[in-house]
């Protein structure tokens, strides 16, 4: 009866909505390859891996997973390598399995020294996690030479401090002049230059043209 008398009127009768069920929570972490150096001698190709859990800690299994690298040649980067595909690829889609891990294979770094990041985004069911995992890639050291520490992916030669000291050595000042030469990357040897600081005048007499002030 009351249905009838609603459409009589012209009245409309609303369902209530359905709630939508809460968004899961994930973590990703990064269990392999976070600062990883790739050595461009060789550019093997490496492996990073992240492992998606829920809020409960346990893995997800079936989450989208995309890493992605830098494009460009001439920044510091790298592509990956895919199974039965002649070219290289700076976009590798993967899915996590029954331990929550998802792959990223054949990792190689192009020929430009230095620190990068590959961008990594996670979804499921409708929650996305983005990161990024930092990568170096590592130059040939020349002899004498020494990867930096921490690694920055340029060599450096063990030298001193780079500050600006002053010398003093039987009774007369110096100065010390530091110069820092770059070898190969940031940071390098160490050159002091000493250089006499000019005479003191003598004490108790100034001439001034041909007039003299002082004792006679």
């Amino acid at each position: 009866m009351c249905v009838r008398l609603a459409v009589a009127f012209g009245l409309s009768v609303l369902a209530s909505p359905a709630q939508e069920a809460p968004k899961p929570e994930l973590k990703v972490a990064v269990t392999s390859g976070e600062r990883l150096v790739h050595n461009l001698q060789d550019r093997k190709p490496q492996t990073v891996v992240v492992k998606v859990t829920g809020a409960d800690g346990s893995p997800v299994t079936g989450a989208m997973v995309v890493f992605q690298v830098p494009p460009g040649s001439t920044a510091p980067t790298g592509a990956f390598e895919e199974a039965g595909k002649p070219e290289e690829t700076i976009m590798l889609p993967g899915v996590t399995d029954a331990q929550g891990n998802a792959l990223a294979r054949g990792l190689r770094p192009n020929a430009v020294p230095g620190a990068w990041k590959i961008n990594v985004k996670v979804t499921h069911l409708g929650t996305t996690v983005d990161i990024q995992i930092a990568q170096i890639n590592q130059e040939a050291c020349k002899p004498g030479y020494r990867p930096a520490s921490p690694p920055t992916g340029f060599c450096v030669k063990p030298g001193g401090s780079g500050k600006w000291i002053a010398l003093v050595g039987g009774g007369a000042a110096v100065a010390g002049v530091l110069a820092a030469t770059r070898g190969g990357g940031n940071g390098g040897t160490t050159t002091i230059q000493q250089q006499p600081l000019p005479p003191a005048a003598p004490s108790g007499t100034i001439r001034l043209g041909s007039i003299t002030i002082g004792p006679p």
